[in-house]
């Protein structure tokens, strides 16, 4: 398969320092810029630019990396800027300014694992409507991000932490589509690829594991050791020979919820902030790097890549179309709650989670319009914000 630009202009490998632009200072764009800051980014390389409304947290960010990475012989280049997004003009005159050639957004108003911190029966009761009826809370800080990119005119690589195997494809539909997403798919393959060595008693790195699959997959596995949702898992050794014949697959999922069992929640976002390194890494790199993440293209779902200096490639298992691809991605999103995303940006979720938090919550929602994305987000917020307030009054 050809290579696809996802950058008119390239990105200067090799060149003149490139500038990552990460937005944002809560746990990801912390564990990220540490992860960047310490091993992975030659500090004449790339400068670092962390953008947020919080100029003290941002400073203090900017500090941390920046004496750390000093203490262990990698001084790096990094400043902060004042990013608000609600301003999406003054976001676009910033951007316009900047010209970064990687934008990695971390701004969502609620991270997914802040349910988690309700008592553990309603946090189940939520959990069970996928993450789709939460959508609202992460599209709209993206969606203001990318209308501030358009108008800046600028053409950097942009990078989505915000559940990006939804948020991607609802703003491909309005042409604001981020090019990328870090997480979930590739959360999930280095424990799948350890199961399987494991099972074969051999090196993790004779195991090459190719996956498509949408974030209900990657996190059913770890928590349950088994996916009702559709997935598709290729595992090679170095000479092409398949790993999985004669195995289970349960049997692999299962080595990872018990053997390979890890943190969840915010205490396991180590695992996401790598897929984000990794993938920043990869665009800067003048070699091939092979990758898993979610939203190329504003595709549903996620999907194995290569990357070689701004371009990429779909490195798909073998005897798998895009087009195959994709449609096991659309049946996967409705074990996240989410029954279609049309082309005229609204997210149709299934009527089971929208009973599941109204109920809960007393928020009702089926159809998402991306356009009026604000309104939606909201009044989800006040009402889980409500929620959570009487819950903890109560139980004083």
């Amino acid at each position: 398969m050809d290579f696809n630009s996802i950058n008119q202009e390239g990105i200067p490998v090799g060149g003149k320092e490139m500038k990552l632009l990460i937005i944002g200072n809560g746990v990801l764009a912390s564990m990220v810029t540490k992860m960047l800051s310490w091993t992975l980014l030659e500090p004449k390389q790339v400068e670092i630019i962390i953008g947020t409304r919080n100029s003290l947290r941002g400073k203090q960010l900017v500090n941390l990396a920046s004496l750390s990475s000093l203490n262990l012989n990698n001084h790096i280049t990094i400043r902060h800027v004042n990013i608000d997004l609600d301003n999406v003009e003054e976001t676009s005159c910033t951007l316009k300014e900047l010209n970064p050639d990687i934008i990695f957004n971390t701004a969502t108003m609620q991270s997914y694992w802040v349910i988690s911190s309700l008592p553990e029966p309603i946090y189940k009761a939520l959990s069970l409507a996928g993450i789709g009826p939460w959508i609202p809370m992460h599209l709209a800080p993206v969606y203001k991000l990318m209308k501030a990119y358009k108008q800046s005119g600028i053409k950097g690589i942009v990078i989505n932490s915000a559940f990006p195997d939804a948020i991607n494809p609802a703003l491909k539909t309005l042409g604001l589509s981020p090019d990328i997403g870090i997480g979930n798919v590739a959360n999930i393959v280095p424990a799948i690829q350890s199961a399987i060595a494991l099972k074969h008693e051999i090196n993790v790195h004779e195991v090459h594991v190719k996956m498509v699959c949408h974030h209900a997959v990657s996190n059913a596995i770890p928590s349950q050791g088994q996916s009702k949702a559709p997935y598709i898992l290729e595992a090679r050794d170095r000479n092409g020979e398949d790993l999985l014949v004669g195995i289970s697959h349960d049997d692999i999922f299962n080595l990872v919820k018990t053997e390979l069992t890890r943190p969840r929640g915010k205490d396991g976002m180590w695992i996401t902030a790598s897929s984000a390194a990794r993938l920043i890494q990869a665009f800067t790199n003048k070699e091939f790097t092979s990758v898993h993440a979610p939203g190329p293209m504003g595709l549903i779902g996620g999907y194995p890549l290569q990357i070689k200096a701004g371009q990429y490639q779909f490195d798909l298992p073998e005897d798998v179309t895009l087009e195959q691809a994709i449609q096991i991605n659309k049946l996967g999103q409705q074990f996240d709650g989410i029954q279609e995303i049309t082309e005229d940006g609204r997210v149709i979720l299934m009527d089971a989670s929208v009973e599941i938090v109204h109920s809960v919550l007393g928020y009702y929602c089926k159809n998402i319009d991306t356009k009026n994305i604000e309104v939606h987000a909201w009044e989800l917020a006040s009402r889980y914000k409500k929620f959570a307030e009487k819950w903890e009054l109560i139980h004083a």
